[in-house]
């Protein structure tokens, strides 16, 4: 069984981040742009809105993420 790669990306939507996710997209990784501000959606890259000064939100991303993909 081939195991995808998976990445989380914090501030993926604009600048620095948008190419660190596009980077990883183009290298055949599973990509999650957590960040404020709104992202795009592809076969390849999920935006979760996160902010991750708040505790909350970092569950939400931890839960989202275990749950879509499950423990490596």
């Amino acid at each position: 069984m081939d195991k995808k790669k998976i990445a989380v990306v914090t501030g993926g939507s604009s600048g620095i981040g948008k190419a660190i996710v596009e980077k990883l997209t183009g290298q055949n990784y599973v990509v999650i742009n957590a960040d404020i501000d709104p992202g795009e959606d592809s076969n390849t890259a999920h935006y979760l809105q996160c902010d991750v000064t708040k505790a909350l939100d970092i569950d939400t991303l931890y839960n989202f993420v275990l749950t879509r993909y499950g423990i490596p």
